[in-house]
C-alpha cells in the first residue's frame, strides 16, 4: 500500500479512537467499513492483512478467547518527519471524497507495460493458473489460457486496477472466467531481459458475490439479510466459533462462484431484476432465491440484494421472476457432472510422496499428539513453541520421530480406507473453488492417550490423478482440520457422515 493512503486510512482512525488503546478489531474494520474502506479496493483479501501491512502505526496482538484466536488492534502515533494535519468538520467531506477517488485520480498503472508480452511469468504462477483454469498442475500454459491472461492484464492496465506499493511493485486485480484474481507484479533486478516479473496470484472467487452485488451489512452478524436466510432454510447449524453465520456466508460465496461458472445466473436488463438459486430448501422443500435489483447508474457493485424468496411467501419478488422468466427459473448448482468422482474406492493406490504434504501443516495436528510425540522437550512450551520445536526436530528425515510419526500417518490411512470399506459415506466429497475441482476427504485418527481412541483429528483432502498409463491413482493434496472440513464439505451438502459435523 502506498504511504498517502496509509496516510488517510490513520487520519480517519485517530480522528475517531485513541492512542496505545486496545480496541477489538470488530469494532476497528466496521468503522473502516462504514466510512467506505474497504481492503479489496487495495487488493487485500482481509481487513486483518491490510492492518498488518500498516505497521507504521497500527499494533495487531493475537489473544485467545475460549481456545480461538482474535485479535486487538492498538493505534500507536505516527512520526513521519512532518505533522500530519488533523481531521477537521471543514476537511472531513474532502478526506472521504478522497478516499473513494483515488483510482480515479491517479494512474497507477502509469510504469508498467501494457501489454503482458513485456513481463516474465513465474512458472509457479503458471502453475497455479493452470490449476485454477483447467483444474490440472501443470507448469505450461496453453496458448488459450495465455490468450485468457493477456486479455484479462491488458483490460485491468486501461482501468487503472493496479496500484504501486512501496516496494515499488505494482498489485492488481483482474477478472479472469468471471473471477477476482490478484497479481504481483515486482520490477526485475536482473539488468537483462524483460523488466517486470509476475511472481504472484492468488485467486478470489470468494470475491465474486460482492462484486456483483452490494448486500448491506454483509459481515455484521446482527443486521445481514443473512438472517432472514437463515430463518427461512431447514434449520442447521451455520455458525463456527463466534461467528454465527460463518458457514452460511462462505456456502453462499462460493455456491454463486459456481453458478456463475455454469451460467446459471439470470438476469433480466431491461427490467432491472436478477436472481439465482441459493441450492437452500425451506422446511418444506421450496427452493429458496436471491433477488436483486439494479443498482444506481456509477455504484461500484451493478446490483444489489432485495430479498431472499420462495414460492408461497408474501413478496412480490416471485412475481418479478416469473415476469422476467416465465416458468424458466433458476437452477441450483451441480457437482454431479462426474459423480464416480464422489466415491471413495479403497483399491487405487496413492502415490508416493504424501507424507511432505501431510507434515508441511503439522499445525493442524492435534496439540496432545505433538506433546506427546516429544515428550520431555514439550514442557512450558506454548501452543506456537512447541509446533516450532516439532518443525525443526521434523526437518531430518531420517530421525526416530520423523519415522515414528510417518508410521502412525501410514496406519491411519490405512484405517480410514478401511472405513471406507466398510462405509462408502466415511469419503466426504468437496468443491475447491479455486481450482473449480472435486475432492474427497478422509478421516485421520491418530494413535494417542486421548479419550475416544477413534476419534477424528483431522481430514486428508485426497484427489484423483490419472498416470501416464492411463491407471488411476489418489494423491494426498493437504490436510484440513475439522472446521475447514466441514465449511468446505458444505459447498456440496449438508454431511452425513458420522465423523464430520458442525457441533
Amino acid at each position: 500500500m502506498e504511504t498517502k493512503d496509509k496516510r488517510r486510512i490513520y487520519n480517519l482512525l485517530r480522528n475517531k479512537f485513541e492512542f496505545n488503546q486496545k480496541y477489538p478489531m470488530a469494532k476497528i474494520s466496521k468503522y473502516l467499513s462504514d466510512n467506505s474502506i474497504k481492503c479489496t479496493d487495495y487488493n487485500y483479501s482481509k481487513m486483518l492483512l491490510m492492518l498488518k501491512d500498516m505497521g507504521e502505526f497500527v499494533e495487531v496482538e493475537d489473544i485467545m478467547i475460549v481456545n480461538n484466536k482474535h485479535q486487538n488492534i492498538i493505534l500507536h502515533e505516527w512520526n513521519e518527519g512532518t505533522e500530519t494535519p488533523a481531521i477537521t468538520a471543514d476537511s472531513s467531506s474532502e478526506l472521504n471524497e478522497s478516499l473513494t477517488s483515488i483510482s480515479e485520480k491517479d494512474d497507477y498503472s502509469l510504469k508498467l507495460p501494457e501489454s503482458l508480452d513485456e513481463i516474465n511469468i513465474n512458472t509457479n504462477v503458471q502453475e497455479m493458473l493452470n490449476q485454477f483454469l483447467t483444474g490440472v498442475f501443470d507448469k505450461n500454459l496453453s496458448e488459450e489460457n495465455w490468450e485468457k491472461l493477456r486479455k484479462s492484464y491488458e483490460n485491468a492496465y486501461r482501468n487503472n486496477k493496479f496500484r504501486k506499493m512501496d516496494s515499488g511493485a505494482y498489485r492488481g486485480t483482474i477478472d479472469i472466467d468471471d473471477t477476482p484474481v490478484i497479481l504481483t507484479i515486482e520490477p526485475n533486478k536482473n539488468p537483462f531481459g524483460r523488466k517486470w516479473w509476475l511472481k504472484y496470484i492468488a485467486v478470489e472467487p470468494g470475491w465474486a458475490l460482492t462484486e456483483f452485488a452490494y448486500i448491506d451489512n454483509w459481515n455484521d452478524p446482527e443486521k445481514t439479510p443473512l438472517n432472514q436466510l437463515a430463518k427461512i432454510c431447514s434449520k442447521e447449524n451455520w455458525g463456527l466459533h463466534q461467528d454465527t453465520l460463518y458457514v452460511l456466508r462462505n456456502y453462499l460465496q462460493y455456491t454463486f462462484y459456481r453458478l456463475k461458472k455454469e451460467g446459471k445466473i439470470k438476469i433480466d436488463e431491461e427490467k432491472g431484476f436478477a436472481c439465482f438459486n441459493t441450492g437452500l430448501l425451506t422446511e418444506h422443500y421450496d427452493d429458496i432465491y436471491a433477488c436483486f435489483r439494479k443498482n444506481i447508474d456509477g455504484a461500484e457493485s451493478p446490483w444489489v440484494l432485495t430479498k431472499f424468496a420462495f414460492f408461497g411467501d408474501k413478496s412480490g419478488e416471485i412475481t418479478n421472476m416469473k415476469k422476467c422468466f416465465g416458468d424458466d427459473y433458476p437452477k441450483p448448482a451441480n457437482y454431479l457432472e462426474e459423480p464416480e468422482r464422489l466415491i471413495f474406492n479403497p483399491d487405487i493406490k496413492f502415490l508416493d510422496g504424501y507424507v511432505k504434504h501431510i507434515i508441511e501443516n503439522i499445525s493442524r495436528f492435534p496439540i496432545e499428539y505433538l506433546k506427546e510425540k516429544l515428550n520431555d522437550d514439550s514442557n512450558g512450551l506454548s501452543k506456537e513453541e512447541l509446533i516450532g520445536k516439532m518443525k525443526e526436530s521434523l526437518n531430518d528425515t531420517t530421525s526416530a520421530l520423523y519415522n515414528n510419526i510417518v508410521g502412525d500417518l501410514e496406519l491411519a490411512i490405512k484405517t480410514a480406507k478401511k472405513r471406507v470399506r466398510f462405509n462408502y459415506k466415511t469419503a466426504v466429497p468437496i468443491y475447491f473453488p479455486k481450482s473449480n475441482t472435486i475432492s474427497l476427504l478422509l478421516p485421520i485418527s491418530l494413535p494417542y492417550n486421548k479419550g475416544n481412541t477413534n476419534e477424528t483429528d483431522f481430514a486428508i483432502v485426497v484427489n484423483e490423478n490419472h498416470a501416464s498409463n492411463n491407471r488411476k491413482n489418489y494423491c494426498i493434496q493437504t490436510i484440513l482440520t475439522l472446521d475447514q472440513a466441514y465449511v468446505d464439505a458444505r459447498l456440496i451438502c449438508r454431511p452425513e457422515s458420522n465423523w464430520l459435523k458442525n457441533t
